[in-house]
C-alpha cells in the first residue's frame, strides 16, 4: 500500500508515525497492497469533528501513484479525538472503513463496520 501522510502542526508528528504504523499492519490483511491512502492530521481551524472520509473519485487521474489505485482521503483532528476521549487508532480504521465502502447509515450496516473494526483494532500490535 502506498500513502501519504500530512499534518498540519508539528506536534502531530507522533499521530502521523502511529498513522503510519497502522496502515502498514493492516495493509495484509484488508488486501490493500495495490492501494493509495491519504491521511491528512488537521487541527481545529480546518475542520471541528474527529474524522471525515472522502472516497477518490473516479476519473480523476494521479500518476504520482500509479499504478497503485486511489482509496481516498481520510482528515483526522487528532485534539478533537483526545478532547473526545476517544481512541486515534480507532478513528483512523473508521475512516478507512469508509474508504472500503463501509457505512453505518442504517443498522445492518453499523453493525458490520462495528465488528469489522472491532476486528481490525484486536489486529494491531
Amino acid at each position: 500500500m502506498k500513502t501519504l501522510i500530512l499534518y498540519e502542526e508539528d506536534d502531530f508528528s507522533h499521530e502521523a508515525d502511529l498513522a503510519q504504523k497502522i496502515l502498514d499492519q493492516l495493509s495484509p490483511i484488508l488486501h490493500l497492497e495495490n492501494k493509495f491512502i491519504e491521511v491528512n492530521l488537521v487541527g481545529d481551524e480546518t475542520m471541528k469533528t474527529n474524522v471525515h472520509s472522502y472516497e477518490a473519485r473516479s476519473g480523476v487521474p494521479r500518476p504520482d501513484i500509479y499504478p497503485a489505485i486511489n482509496l481516498g482521503e481520510v482528515y483526522l483532528n487528532p485534539k478533537q479525538i483526545k478532547e473526545r476521549g476517544e481512541d486515534f487508532s480507532f478513528m483512523l480504521i473508521h475512516g478507512l472503513l469508509h474508504l472500503l465502502g463501509y457505512d453505518h447509515l442504517k443498522d445492518d450496516d453499523r453493525i458490520k463496520m462495528e465488528r469489522q473494526e472491532q476486528f481490525l483494532l484486536s489486529q494491531l500490535s
